[in-house]
């Protein structure tokens, strides 16, 4: 089954067992999925289609499971590790230029772009001191929207610590499975 749905909003326009002209934006279910909207049970408006982060791919889902909350403490306080290739989300702590790049993984890219979501988050990082999330040196906001249509984002540098090159951490609430944070110096 196919839902065709509004690309700012997430609302459903329509279901159907016919692959939808390109012209529509549509997710492909399983009839499972939808069988009580199509049946007359729930409404469309009982549901919306959203991204989710982690999988990485537009999903159905049930107005009532947005409003959840389910935290876990390693997803919301998730310190960037420096070792991962291939991420979804790199960040790179640039001396020469000054500034602090972030980049889009091909594949996360490739999907949010063929999503044909409208992107509205911010992705907050906080840059502390070394290994300790409780010593705070700045907080850098990103918007995920223009993140995807340049492929980049750029903050430039601020504050002193950035400049003095001092080893510092990076945490985020981890909503991409993968994230890798890169210091260049070529001095």
């Amino acid at each position: 089954m196919y839902v065709c749905f509004d690309k700012d909003t997430g609302k459903i326009n329509s279901i159907t067992n016919e692959l939808p002209d390109s012209v529509n934006n549509f997710i492909e279910v399983e009839t499972e999925e939808v069988s009580t909207l199509l049946s007359g049970k729930e409404p469309f408006s009982s549901y919306i289609v959203e991204f989710d982060p982690l999988d990485s791919m537009l999903k159905l889902r049930h107005k009532s499971d947005l409003n959840k909350v389910y935290i876990d403490i390693n997803k919301a306080i998730y310190k960037v590790p420096s070792d991962i290739k291939n991420a979804d989300v790199q960040i790179i702590q640039d001396f020469e230029n000054t500034c602090w790049k972030f980049l889009l993984g091909n594949n996360l890219k490739n999907n949010l772009k063929s999503g044909g979501i409208n992107y509205n988050a911010k992705l907050i990082f906080s840059i502390t001191k070394k290994h300790d999330p409780n010593l705070l040196y700045r907080t850098l906001q990103v918007n995920l929207r223009e993140l995807v249509q340049k492929n980049y984002f750029i903050l430039p540098f601020e504050m002193e610590f950035e400049k003095d090159k001092k080893d510092v951490s990076i945490f985020t609430e981890k909503l991409f499975s993968k994230y890798n944070y890169t210091r260049i110096d070529n001095e």
